[in-house]
C-alpha cells in the first residue's frame, strides 16, 4: 500500500506570498490587478530604494534603510525626477515615526520656504505643545493645519492626507485613521515645478527636514475619505498589494 503522497504547504514554505501584511525585507513589486494595485500612484518601499510605482526616486547621502525602514537624519532625503502629480483626488498615507518636535517636511514639492502661498503640495509635522501636522496644497487658502492633534510625538503611527478637488471638507488630515482635521479647499490644486520629495520640505536643513523614520508612503488615485474601511485596511495591512520581485 502506497504511502500518502504528502505536498509542500506553499504557506510554509513561501510565507511572503501568502501573509501580504508582512513587512517586505527584500525587493517587491505591485500586484497591479489587486484593488489596492490599480489605484496605486506613488509607492515608497525603503527596501526597493525606488518609488515601485513610480519607478523613480533616489536617496541623498546620509540616508539609511534598516530593517526596511527609511532613517532620515535631518539633512537626508528621498528625491524624484518630477512634482507631484496626481491633482484631482488622492490618498497619502504613510506610517511614519517623529524623533523631535518642530516643522518637520514628510512629503512635499514646495519651493521656498513660505509654504502656503507657493504651488504645490506638503504634508508635515508641525510645532508645538503636543504633536500636529499640516497638509496643504497650492495656494495660502487651501491649508488645513492641526496643532494639537492626538498623534504620538514619539513611536510609530500612520498619518493621512485626503483631497478631492471642489468639494465640500475636500481636505481632511487623519492620525491612526481617526479625522482630526477638515476644511473646503477655496481654490482649485496649483502644480509645482519643484520635484517631489520625501524626508524633507522645500530644502535639506535642519529646520525643514525629516527627523524619524518612514516605513513606508502611498499615494492612491482616490479619495479614502468616503470609504473610511479601505482606509484603514490600507493602514494596518499596507503590504498587502505587494508581491516578491
Amino acid at each position: 500500500m502506497m504511502a500518502d503522497l504528502i505536498l509542500p504547504d506553499p504557506r510554509m514554505e513561501m510565507p511572503e506570498l501568502f501573509e501580504p501584511g508582512r513587512k517586505p525585507t527584500g525587493p517587491v513589486e505591485i500586484d497591479w490587478d489587486h484593488w489596492a494595485g490599480k489605484i496605486c500612484r506613488y509607492a515608497f518601499i525603503p527596501s526597493n530604494r525606488r518609488d515601485i510605482a513610480k519607478n523613480d526616486g533616489v536617496f541623498t547621502e546620509g540616508s539609511i534603510v534598516s530593517a526596511s525602514v527609511a532613517e532620515f537624519d535631518n539633512s537626508s532625503k528621498f528625491q524624484y525626477s518630477s512634482p507631484f502629480d496626481v491633482l484631482t483626488e488622492f490618498t497619502v498615507i504613510a506610517k511614519i515615526r517623529r524623533d523631535t518636535q518642530g516643522f518637520d517636511g514628510l512629503f512635499s514639492d514646495k519651493n521656498a520656504a513660505n509654504w502656503g502661498s507657493t504651488p504645490g503640495i506638503s504634508l508635515n509635522g508641525l510645532t508645538s505643545s503636543s504633536s500636529g501636522y499640516s497638509f496643504v496644497i497650492g495656494p495660502s487658502t487651501n491649508a488645513l493645519s492641526v496643532n494639537n492633534a492626538t498623534a504620538p510625538l514619539r513611536g510609530w503611527h500612520t498619518v493621512a492626507a485626503t483631497y478631492t478637488a471642489g468639494a465640500t471638507d475636500g481636505m481632511k488630515l487623519y492620525v491612526n485613521s481617526a479625522q482630526i482635521g477638515a476644511r473646503t479647499p477655496t481654490s482649485g490644486y496649483t502644480a509645482s515645478s519643484q520635484n517631489l520629495r520625501i524626508g524633507t520640505y522645500y530644502a535639506e536643513g535642519s529646520s525643514w527636514s525629516w527627523d524619524g523614520a518612514v516605513e513606508y508612503l502611498m499615494v492612491f488615485g482616490r479619495d479614502l475619505s468616503a470609504d473610511i474601511g479601505l482606509m484603514r485596511e490600507i493602514s494596518r495591512h499596507p503590504h498587502q498589494f505587494l508581491i516578491p520581485a
